[in-house]
């Protein structure tokens, strides 16, 4: 039977963010000092959630690598922490982003180690060998773009509009 830990939360501040919407959601006064954008629950290295654990409080994927069979599922197919859950408040537009296929990740990840590129570097595309796919539950209103064009196609539009 699994365990339910509570988890304390990073907020991300990105200038896209709002003053008000995470802040309320959390019952802190409002605005807030910095635009929050992102909420960021799971075991990211870069940001992981607190949890306490046996009355300690420890960042997840620090307790997932220590005792992976206690945090993840038995039939699991590695000791990677399989998700980030993350709560988007919007309040301008967001830059594109494009993520690979499953097959990219890897193929870019060891591609990108091979080469000595470091972990930690601004130039470096793959930070890791997964696909990060997403999904949206939107509870205000917002417009999202997705899919990919050929370039072929990206190449006419941006005739059309003298780009």
């Amino acid at each position: 039977m699994g365990e339910i830990f509570p988890l304390k939360n990073k907020i991300q501040n990105y200038a896209w963010g709002s003053h008000e919407v995470l802040g309320r959601m959390r019952g802190v006064p409002v605005p807030t000092e910095k635009p929050e954008a992102e909420v960021w629950v799971g075991a990211h290295p870069a940001a992981p959630s607190e949890a306490t654990v046996d009355g300690s409080v420890s960042p997840l994927n620090e307790l997932v690598a220590a005792h992976p069979d206690r945090f993840l599922r038995p039939d699991r197919a590695s000791d990677w922490f399989p998700f980030l859950f993350k709560i988007l408040a919007i309040d301008a537009p967001l830059s594109i982003q494009v993520h690979p296929t499953p097959q990219q990740a890897v193929a870019g990840f060891e591609d990108e180690q091979a080469r000595g590129i470091p972990s930690d570097a601004p130039h470096r595309n793959y930070k890791d060998r997964y696909s990060k796919p997403e999904n949206v539950i939107a509870i205000t209103p917002m417009k999202v773009l997705t899919g990919v064009r050929p370039q072929g196609e990206l190449r006419e539009l941006a005739e059309a509009f003298g780009a």
